[in-house]
């Protein structure tokens, strides 16, 4: 007790200080109960995390809300990987992506301005999870850029879930989920952009009740 009083920290600490400080063999299951009987066992909950981010706006027309995520596709005998930057916006499901040798919140930031500009749409807020792709420079330059930031909030895995829809069926369809070194960036990215095409201007999407994500921008 005279332990406890002088650490004031939790049954594991002053199990640990008797037998390693004071040299005095005690199982931790007697420290626990004798701490528990005289009322002097001090139990830490870890206190759930608040989200602290803005709230998921209403989406009401195109560039309300876009999300970034990045595909790693990998190299099992040469055991590296490249990195596929995609985009989505939300209301019209137009999609952009490019591929990288590399990951980090320059070429984020430099993706979310190319899909701007490829779709020809003011983006308002951008998602992302809470990877070091999208750190602290990644927000000060989209806020910079008069563009809201928010990350998907913890333990909710639907936040995220048109751009990762996306993502599979981009490696399904196009890029696969490996990479060949003798496919060289420039002949990947080519792949993309014709898969974009695709993608943006003729297959229909049943969750845009069977219209393409071109119809949509035309539409709003």
């Amino acid at each position: 007790m005279d332990v406890r009083d002088q650490l004031q920290r939790c049954a594991e600490v002053v199990w640990h200080h008797i037998n390693h400080v004071l040299g005095i063999k005690i199982s931790l299951s007697s420290v626990d109960r004798i701490l528990q009987r005289y009322g002097r066992c001090l139990k830490h909950r870890k206190k759930r995390q608040k989200y602290k981010g803005i709230r998921r706006p209403d989406i009401r027309m195109a560039g309300d809300l876009v999300e970034i995520d990045t595909i790693h596709l990998y190299n099992p005998i040469s055991k590296t990987k490249r990195y596929i930057y995609t985009v989505i916006d939300v209301y019209s499901r137009m999609a952009y992506a490019k591929a990288y040798d590399e990951i980090r919140p320059g070429l984020a930031l430099r993706t979310i301005l190319e899909a701007q500009n490829y779709m020809g749409i003011r983006f308002k807020t951008v998602q992302s999870d809470n990877g070091s792709g999208f750190s602290s420079y990644f927000e000060d330059r989209l806020t910079s850029q008069g563009i809201s930031i928010r990350h998907t909030r913890l333990e909710r895995p639907n936040d995220n879930d048109h751009i990762e829809m996306f993502n599979r069926t981009l490696q399904e369809e196009c890029t696969g989920s490996y990479f060949v070194r003798s496919v060289s960036l420039a002949t990947l990215n080519s792949r993309i952009n014709k898969y974009l095409d695709y993608y943006n201007y003729q297959r229909i999407h049943l969750g845009i009740s069977y219209r393409t994500p071109a119809e949509m921008l035309q539409r709003w």
